[in-house]
């Protein structure tokens, strides 16, 4: 057993560092533009709301990249999408090396400190996302940093950490919306560690930050531009109805109603069809916010989305609906956790604060508050993602080793592990399949209609 996971993690490195470096590379394709901001700023064009498609979001993301794009002398398309993609690569490693830390503290096996790494290194939603020119990788690595550092002062009370969780979470919501999320929600934790302990200048370097967001931030700019200080690229509808109306949404539909959006699962159409369609003729598990969540949590090429990124081999499919049926382990080992870790934080309160399992399920909780929030204002189907859930990646694997610690004490533990051993090499494939595509479009072996 320890020869077999000691091949599935070097097969982890092999794909999650080359891989990703390839991928950086060679990739032309993101789920939305984010290149065309970087440009406008480098030729000294307008990037207020309306002038592009991403050019609503806050610009500290973007003029960095237009800050190193002209210190590199690289002013064409392509090279700044792959200054971008290569810079988000770059950007997952710091990432993985403070969850790396974060779990170490947790006096984790080695086997299973072995199995999480590899686990995250080919994460298909976190593969994806960093190999393309998009802010939302930015957020799961600041998100990662805010949570080590917040753990380490809710043991140490070290100033030097309360420092660099504000740091963080300040830079947070000066790169996307949802980096405000992040902010709100591991600041106010970082309040009630600091009252705990009676600190008060944590308290005070917040109430700074909240002055900033107020008064002198990206949305209060659109506040008083716009009337809304989180407008989007995306205009507001009216909201479902909580059992299907059969009313017509305007947009491509994805929150038909609270009860089919939020009450469903749709698991067996998302075995039968492992993919979305972007089209008038779909599938029900489209309009599931939780098989949506789920599909492109475990599978890079479920949005069909980049255009490149597309791909019906029924092989792959196959391998698709492999990872979906064994991602039911990991995810029953959450569920428990939560309700576990639920059950804890009822029981004593005061563990809100100094129990890390608790606070990181409030932080999960919180962010899928906010992703069901999200597409619930929107309703459009694209508006259901997986990528603003990763950011409380590490407290969703707390909450996973919660679970398998239950699970260990009973028969199902050998199975257990059995299953996430089987399931690791599938999601290796899954990153893997990628890279190969992206390298067969790139040398023209492969080409679409």
């Amino acid at each position: 057993m320890k020869y077999v996971l000691n091949m599935l993690f070097t097969a982890c490195l092999l794909v999650g560092i080359v891989g990703r470096f390839i991928g950086g590379w060679i990739n032309t394709q993101s789920n939305d533009d984010h290149v065309e901001v970087v440009l406008r700023i480098l030729q000294n064009k307008d990037v207020s709301k309306d002038s592009c498609w991403e050019c609503f979001q806050p610009k500290m993301y973007y003029r960095t990249h237009a800050f190193m794009a002209n210190f590199l002398g690289n002013d064409s398309r392509v090279g700044v999408n792959r200054q971008m993609q290569l810079g988000n690569v770059f950007f997952f490693f710091l990432g993985i090396w403070w969850c790396f830390l974060f779990l170490k503290q947790r006096s984790l096996s080695r086997s299973k400190l072995k199995l999480l790494m590899g686990l995250i290194l080919v994460l298909p939603v976190l593969f994806g996302m960093s190999i393309q020119n998009t802010n939302d990788l930015v957020i799961f690595t600041l998100s990662s940093g805010a949570i080590l550092f917040l753990d380490r002062y809710s043991v140490s009370h070290s100033l030097l950490s309360a420092f660099m969780v504000l740091l963080i979470i300040g830079l947070a919501y000066m790169v996307k919306g949802s980096g405000l999320a992040v902010f709100l929600m591991i600041g106010t934790l970082l309040v009630a560690q600091s009252i705990k302990i009676r600190s008060w200048l944590p308290i005070a370097g917040f109430s700074l930050l909240i002055g900033h967001l107020i008064f002198f931030s990206h949305y209060r700019s659109n506040a008083n531009q716009y009337g809304d200080p989180f407008v989007t690229n995306i205009g507001k509808t009216f909201p479902p109805s909580f059992f299907n109306d059969s009313m017509d949404f305007y947009a491509r539909p994805g929150i038909v109603s609270v009860f089919d959006s939020y009450g469903k699962f749709q698991f067996m159409d998302l075995i039968e069809h492992p993919y979305n369609v972007n089209s008038e003729e779909y599938t029900p598990h489209r309009t599931s916010f939780w098989a949506q969540l789920y599909g492109s949590f475990l599978d890079t090429m479920f949005l069909q989305h980049p255009y490149y990124w597309q791909n019906r081999n029924e092989v792959r499919l196959t391998i698709s609906r492999a990872i979906f049926i064994l991602g039911l382990w990991p995810l029953s080992l959450f569920f428990l956790g939560f309700l576990s870790t639920l059950r804890t934080g009822i029981a004593k309160p005061m563990s809100l604060v100094s129990d890390v399992r608790v606070w990181g399920m409030l932080l999960v909780a919180g962010i899928l508050i906010f992703d069901m929030r999200y597409a619930y204002t929107y309703r459009d189907y694209g508006c259901i993602k997986a990528h603003f859930i990763v950011p409380m990646l590490i407290p969703i694997i707390l909450l996973v080793l919660e679970g398998w610690k239950l699970v260990q004490k009973t028969r199902w533990h050998n199975l257990v592990r059995f299953g996430l051993l089987v399931f690791l090499p599938l999601l290796i494939y899954n990153s893997a399949y990628l890279i190969h595509q992206l390298i067969r479009i790139s040398n023209g072996s492969l080409t679409f209609p």
